[in-house]
């Protein structure tokens, strides 16, 4: 009896082991921050060539990842974002799929209300896009469009904070 009590307080020690020292998965782990630092020069036309955002425009835009539970629209985006001498009229914020050089398409709308050029807030999004930008973050970029500069005011390729 005194064994078999031995022998089960050692297979706990060793399975508790092998699960404090197993990475969790990407789907496990917690939330990523993405950082993208803005600016007009990065902005693209559709065949790739710059197309001249705000040419005095800059800005800083921060990005938490949440997957959320395995379902649609489960995931959230969560934002904060400032810019500098840019006309915010008509101001749209998207995540797209476009890597560095190329125009791409918009992934994700952010609900942004610039107050003194600053905007924060959360977006819900599809867990597939939210594992997509984390695993591949650099093919994505953050575009923050007006109207006097409706390609884009500014652009930047995220990058992890």
């Amino acid at each position: 009896m005194c064994t078999r009590l031995v022998l089960a307080l050692r297979l706990s020690l060793v399975l508790g082991l092998l699960v404090a020292f197993i990475p969790a998965s990407p789907a496990q782990a917690g939330p990523i921050k993405l950082e993208a630092f803005l600016s007009g020069a990065n902005v693209v036309d559709a065949n790739g060539n710059s197309s001249r955002g705000d040419p005095d425009g800059s800005g800083l835009g921060l990005i938490t990842l949440n997957p959320g539970p395995d379902r649609p629209n489960s995931g959230s985006i969560c934002f904060n974002i400032t810019v500098n001498n840019v006309d915010l009229t008509g101001v749209a914020v998207t995540i797209n799929d476009g890597r560095k050089g190329k125009l791409g398409t918009t992934l994700v709308t952010l609900p942004t209300t610039f107050v003194n050029g600053k905007a924060e807030g959360c977006a819900t999004a599809d867990r597939d896009v939210i594992n997509r930008l984390k695993k591949k973050f650099k093919k994505f970029n953050l575009t923050v469009a007006t109207t006097a500069f409706p390609g884009g005011a500014l652009r930047a390729q995220f990058r992890r904070n």
